[in-house]
């Protein structure tokens, strides 16, 4: 895999922490020239730190994915320092829990805005210039919650609906430009996104510990290498675990089924929040 990232560019968004350090790291390691984004300028600037310390590459911008001209800035500033980009590894998203019933608009346009818009910001920005170099390969983290709808995750589940969508669609037409476009589809990840994440009308600790502590739960690492492994294999789709390619399937070919079992957890689900 070395071969794949040696001296190539990469930007990695989100890469303060889970599994966008994860893959920074992993890149380090590999030689690549490394140019990464996050929100908390403080964490970014350890990173590099540390990076430095090794003889790596690597950057790190202060960059708000909600924001396109923040997103179109700094792509410009990667153009301008390497005059290519060779990877994109988008990370950077946010989750919201509970019923949709019970969230806040604000909570809801800020999980579009990350989720959706960031990817697609990026997308545009990056797509554009390896479209015109003949060259590239964009891997755009969605969720096993983009292919198959989720309760209490509902509008998390549409945005990675969304991502998912619009990496098929770019997969499509950059085939004939030198443009690969990857989607990844992780199940439970062991990230700090679920200590960040926002949970409408029900127990914070109780859901992410819920969540993370099931025994198909990978580390940021392991889901890392799976990922550059399936980059490296070219997949339109990368699973990083078993279970959600079955439930993925189970969703695609008894439809019905799914959505029955699912509605069935919502009873017992409103009746602990009755009872807490």
């Amino acid at each position: 895999m070395e071969k794949a990232f040696k001296g190539r560019v990469v930007i990695v968004t989100g890469g303060n922490s889970g599994i966008g350090r994860a893959l920074v790291h992993q890149l380090a390691e590999y030689g690549s020239i490394l140019y990464i984004t996050g929100r908390n300028a403080e964490t970014g600037a350890s990173i590099v730190a540390e990076l430095h310390s090794k003889n790596v590459q690597a950057e790190f911008f202060a960059v708000d994915v909600q924001h396109a001209e923040e997103v179109e800035n700094f792509v410009a500033t990667v153009l301008q320092k390497e005059s290519r980009i060779d990877y994109l590894f988008h990370c950077a998203g946010v989750i919201l829990g509970g019923e949709i019933r019970d969230h806040k608009l604000e909570d809801i346009d800020k999980v579009l805005r990350t989720n959706v818009l960031g990817t697609a910001y990026f997308s545009y920005c990056v797509y554009r210039k390896m479209a015109e170099q003949g060259s590239g390969h964009i891997i755009n983290i969605a969720s096993a919650a983009g292919l198959m709808p989720i309760p209490l995750m509902g509008v998390y589940s549409s945005s990675k609906f969304a991502v998912f969508g619009l990496s098929e669609v770019l997969r499509m037409e950059g085939k004939g430009l030198g443009v690969r476009i990857s989607t990844v589809v992780p199940g439970i990840v062991d990230t700090p996104i679920y200590d960040r994440g926002t949970y409408s009308k029900t127990d914070k600790e109780r859901s992410k510990n819920l969540v993370k502590n099931q025994a198909s739960t990978i580390t940021p690492e392991k889901a890392a290498r799976r990922i550059l492994e399936g980059t490296v294999r070219n997949r339109a789709v990368i699973h990083t675990q078993l279970y959600a390619r079955l439930g993925w399937m189970s969703y695609r070919y008894f439809p019905h089924i799914f959505r029955f079992v699912c509605a069935r957890y919502m009873k017992p689900y409103r009746k602990r929040l009755r009872e807490a």
